[in-house]
């Protein structure tokens, strides 16, 4: 026998005790597609953690059959990241150096720009 807490809808019934029957709650459509038992990921979904978890089997399989594929992801990984450190330290400076720069403001009591 099925414990009374593992049982199907047992989590709505204990969502509607804690909720009581405010509707703000228990009317929307995701509470009332909980609620139904039907609740399941969209259509399409499980391709989202099929596709990478293949791809991941196919590579380690890849790397077994030749292991210096490993060495050269490895290899473009650490390159990809010097690169990346390198571009941000470069932006990083110069930013520094145009807020070194001294600011002129003119204010004309014309309005005029000129």
């Amino acid at each position: 026998m099925t414990p009374l807490w593992r049982q199907p809808g047992a989590m709505v019934l204990e969502a509607i005790w804690l909720l009581g029957d405010n509707a703000v709650y228990t009317q929307t459509p995701f509470f009332m597609r909980f609620r139904s038992g039907t609740f399941a990921p969209p259509a399409g979904a499980s391709w989202l953690w099929l596709v990478p978890g293949v791809s991941l089997i196919l590579l380690a399989l890849a790397i077994v059959l030749w292991p210096e594929l490993l060495a050269y992801m490895v290899a473009g990984a650490i390159l990809t990241a010097g690169i990346a450190l390198t571009a941000w330290g470069w932006a990083m400076r110069q930013s520094t150096r145009r807020q070194s720069q001294p600011v002129q403001y003119r204010i004309y009591p014309d309005g005029s720009s000129s």
